[in-house]
């Protein structure tokens, strides 16, 4: 786990590669520990609903998950693998509206700190991103490299009802499993306890932008944050969104994240020109094309050739423009979003209709002659043709009331096309499946959505201009009946909602350029961009966004758009108004936005935030006074230290050396906090190893910095491999003021750097009074791997202290018998005698006797299972599931010992045959086979056994 520094805060180290144990300290302080005998303390009481183990329950759970992920990835089968992405890291809100930030990162290490929120425009590839992150993740975890996290996807939307975070995940996991095929399911109380001893979910909420109302959204955020903070060694937390305005924050953009939270933001960052060819390139190869990187060199061509370079850096859509070229080498690019849509859509239809047998056309004729004769033949045809038409009135019913459902809507449409001899259930599914086929609809738990809200969009758009009616309807409402209103003022359907507005955006935009060639459209724009109020700038927004999306817009509107922009960007009053038009007209790189954003980093009536946007701004068009003017504000004492660190970072991008002598001034100034200092002294390690290394070795300065944050300062140190990490991590290690778990992250990164001293430390720790009993063990279970005898002793005389609480002394012989040591078992049943017949601990102690091979122990579970022994039906009922867990192969054995020893009651040895033929292995039938043929013992045993062996 890490914080905004990047530095961990956890530490998981296996003290022995033997017995497999692993310790973990918290934020809180809390420690967790796994071992090799059982669960451990983490979730030992908790229900398997029926798996044979919990382990056997997690390992399901993951092999379904990477089942999914690969399939909604289209990896599956396909040996196709997504691009990487990188994020930018945000460091304030204003450097979220102008694009400042830290350096790039792959997305994969962002979702592996967990914590932080991916804000993107649609198609930027957050949703693929959190999957191939998942991937990853599970990846790493299987082959022991991390046990951290264990991701759950889960959607926004389905955290809007009221319920308990854990009944939400498990019903969105069984349902988008079970969409698979996939027959298991898991309980809500699968998910309400960690997933493994020293690991947390990660759960990944995709799609916050989709809760439209603001009021649903905020409470959303609430609930996520009261389980960050109530229960932050379960879950953590990734969420995704596109930029959500802030009405009380414009013209700024904001994306919509509350800043109590304490998430991390980075932003999704458009694809570069390599990252564009490296897509290009996993494409083609997946697809089998001949000569992979001669066609990615052709591809980059037709992109420059086109003029879609804007576009193709959208990853969805450069996706889109990859299929298009490897089916239509021979025709250009589509030059706008709008036809591109098109295009594509297009093929997918084309493919329903090819000569190939794998064709949805042939599938969907064969499987209907087959079931239904000939005659229905024609009816499924009739299907497959009006099918695209019924899929986008699907869409644009959905864009008026987004509550219908769509399968409930293809139900509606499609039963006019059913064949009369073809049941209404069999019929519904033939359309469902191929819906599906299509590639316009894909599923999603128990409906069909399509895989995109940009498609539904387009379809929606497309159909409304398939009506001249409706078409002109719609045209008056967005622009009036006299024109000049901002079109993304409210919905062009008029329904009610708090984002109606924002939501249409893309739907408005589509629409529009359906509208091209009227003679209206040029008038309306012309009268919106001429406003003098908030919808002139908003509607100057829309005309930048659609030439950027390739739009032919109409004569003169791009010029009357630019000229309102300079007009606003010069005369406003208000500088965050200049700000918002100069960035609109840099999207466009007008040269005007040069002079404007120049003019308004020098206005010193502005804010500092409007001035380092505009510094930004300035930086992003290359323009060449921008490194001295971030440089200036970097050290700027009037700015916040965030914009000051902000300035740095963004510097950093632009003009290194000089991004680098800004770090070094933000990592000594005194007026800087620490965390900031840190967060500037990490990366200035990452470009001058010198100064970074002096910057964070006076972060380790006990005199003027917290233990904690000197912890934080010397992990860099040693992250980056400087000699003083040592001293600092012993000096932490030895600090007895300090908290225990800074001490001990600070003496387990000792053994990491090969320093010795970390076995002294980590004894100290173990046997020091003062510290709380827990983390002795905790200490004690890490000395193990550099002084294994020592780390023994410790931890038996923590488990035989009869002053601590029995569950302790349970948790501390479990780590005990992990170490491999003999003792534990003495501690074991000097626990089984001492602790009262009702009490849970002393089930768990019988069942760790158990997996040790004690009959003895396995002898006196059951015993306890006899009601007539036990008149406490809850003892009873408690014991038999204790006993049904542990029926398992490993325990087949002990059941053969138990019903061996003529000291024990009949009742008792006679359960043990009945367990024996439960199991029904070859192992269990061949100790069944030798009790019935051993004349030592009892007839009525034997008997027992020989019946067992019977066929039932």
């Amino acid at each position: 786990m890490t914080d905004a520094s990047g530095v961990s805060h956890q530490v998981t180290q296996s003290a022995s590669a033997k017995g497999g144990v692993v310790v973990q300290i918290g934020r809180d302080g809390t420690v967790f520990f796994g071992d090799g005998l059982g669960n451990g303390a983490a979730g030992k009481h908790a229900e398997l609903d029926g798996w044979e183990s919990a382990q056997a329950r997690l390992s399901a759970y993951l092999d379904a998950a990477v089942e999914v992920f690969e399939r909604d990835l289209g990896r599956a089968g396909s040996g196709w693998t997504p691009v990487p992405m990188q994020v930018q890291q945000v460091a304030t809100r204003v450097t979220t509206a102008a694009g400042g930030g830290r350096a790039r990162l792959p997305a994969h290490e962002v979702l592996g700190d967990g914590d932080c929120v991916l804000v993107g425009e649609p198609g930027s590839g957050k949703t693929t991103a959190l999957m191939a992150g998942a991937l990853r993740i599970i990846a790493r975890w299987r082959d022991e490299v991390d046990h951290t996290w264990v991701p759950v996807f889960v959607r926004a939307v389905d955290l809007v009802s009221p319920r308990p975070l854990p009944e939400v995940l498990a019903s969105a996991v069984n349902a988008r499993f079970g969409a698979l095929g996939i027959i298991r399911s898991w309980s809500s109380g699968f998910f309400r306890d960690a997933p493994a001893p020293a690991g947390r979910w990660l759960v990944l909420v995709d799609g916050l932008d989709e809760v439209v109302s603001v009021s649903l959204r905020r409470a959303v955020l609430e609930m996520l944050e009261g389980f960050s903070r109530r229960a932050s060694a379960t879950y953590g937390f990734v969420l995704t969104t596109r930029p959500l305005p802030d009405p009380t924050a414009r013209p700024l953009p904001d994306d919509g994240i509350p800043d109590t939270w304490g998430l991390a933001k980075y932003r999704m960052l458009p694809l570069g020109r390599k990252s564009l060819a490296d897509l290009a390139g996993r494409c083609f190869a997946a697809a089998g094309a001949a000569e992979p990187d001669r066609l990615v060199e052709q591809f980059l061509r037709a992109v420059d050739r086109v003029g879609v370079a804007k576009l193709s850096r959208v990853p969805l859509m450069a996706t889109m423009l990859c299929e298009l070229y490897l089916n239509r080498q021979s025709d250009a690019l589509p030059a706008s979003r709008y036809r591109l849509f098109d295009s594509y859509t297009a093929l997918l239809g084309e493919r329903m209709f090819t000569d190939d047998a794998s064709s949805v056309a042939a599938q969907l004729r064969a499987a209907v002659v087959t079931a239904f004769g000939s005659p229905a033949a024609d009816e499924a045809d009739q299907l497959l043709d009006h099918l695209p038409d019924v899929v986008a009135a699907i869409a644009l019913i959905q864009r008026r009331s987004p509550e219908r459902t769509t399968l409930d809507l293809l139900d509606k449409t499609t039963q006019e096309h059913r064949p009369p001899r073809i049941p209404e259930n069999l019929w519904r599914a033939v359309v469902v499946a191929t819906a599906r086929r299509t590639g316009l609809l894909t599923q999603r738990g128990a409906d069909l959505v399509f895989p995109h809200r940009f498609i539904g969009d387009f379809l929606a758009a497309r159909r409304v201009a398939g009506n001249r009616r409706e078409s002109a309807h719609v045209f008056r409402r967005m622009f009036g009946s006299v024109g000049g209103r901002n079109p993304l003022s409210r919905s062009p359907f008029g329904s009610s909602g708090e984002d109606d507005a924002s939501d249409a955006s893309s739907f408005c935009r589509f629409l529009i350029e359906t509208w091209a060639g009227r003679k209206r459209l040029r008038w309306a724009l012309h009268l919106l961009v001429r406003r003098r109020d908030a919808s002139g700038l908003e509607g100057c927004r829309l005309v930048i966004a659609l030439a950027e999306e390739g739009m032919h817009l109409p004569g003169g509107v791009l010029a009357a758009t630019t000229a309102a922009l300079t007009r606003t960007a010069t005369r406003h009053r208000e500088p965050e108004v200049r700000l918002a038009a100069a960035l609109e007209l840099a999207k466009i790189k007008d040269e005007r936005s040069h002079r404007l954003l120049e003019a308004l980093t020098g206005d010193l009536t502005s804010s500092f935030e409007v001035r380092l946007s505009a510094a930004v701004g300035m930086a992003g068009l290359g323009h060449d006074k921008a490194p001295a003017v971030l440089s200036t504000l970097a050290r700027d004492h009037l700015g916040s230290e965030d914009s000051r660190l902000a300035a740095a970072f963004e510097l950093l991008q632009h003009a290194p050396s000089l991004g680098a002598d800004a770090l070094h001034h933000l990592a000594f100034s005194p007026t800087i906090s620490v965390p900031l200092r840190l967060q500037a002294s990490t990366e200035l390690l990452a470009v001058d190893r010198d100064r970074g290394g002096d910057a964070m070795t006076a972060l380790t300065n006990p005199r003027t910095v917290a233990p904690h944050d000197r912890l934080l300062a010397a992990l860099q140190l040693a992250r980056f491999d400087d000699r003083r990490a040592g001293a600092a991590l012993a000096d932490l290690a030895g600090e007895r003021a300090a908290a225990f778990a800074v001490r001990f992250s600070a003496a387990v990164e000792l053994g990491r750097l090969g320093d010795t001293r970390r076995a002294y430390w980590l004894h100290q720790l173990a046997i020091d009074r003062e510290v709380a009993v827990p983390h002795r063990l905790a200490a004690a279970v890490q000395l193990a791997a550099d002084d294994p005898a020592t780390a023994r002793d410790v931890v038996h005389g923590l488990a035989s202290d009869p002053a601590r609480h029995p569950d302790f002394r349970l948790v501390a012989t479990q780590q005990l018998i992990a170490l491999e040591d003999p003792r534990g078992r003495e501690v074991l049943i000097d626990l089984a005698v001492g602790l009262p017949l009702d009490d849970d601990i002393r089930f768990d102690v019988l069942s760790d006797l158990i997996r040790l091979r004690d009959p003895a122990a396995l002898a006196e579970l059951a015993r306890t299972t006899d009601h007539r022994a036990n008149p406490d039906p809850t003892t009873v009922q408690r014991a038999q599931l204790t006993l049904d867990r542990l029926v398992d192969v490993e325990g087949i054995d002990g059941w053969g010992g138990v019903a061996r020893l003529a000291h024990l009651e009949l009742p008792i040895r006679l359960k043990a045959i009945d367990q024996l033929s439960k199991l029904n292995t070859t192992r269990a039938r061949t100790l069944l086979a030798d009790l019935a043929d051993n004349t030592a013992l009892d007839l009525t045993i034997r008997k027992a056994a020989a019946n067992a062996l019977k066929p039932k």
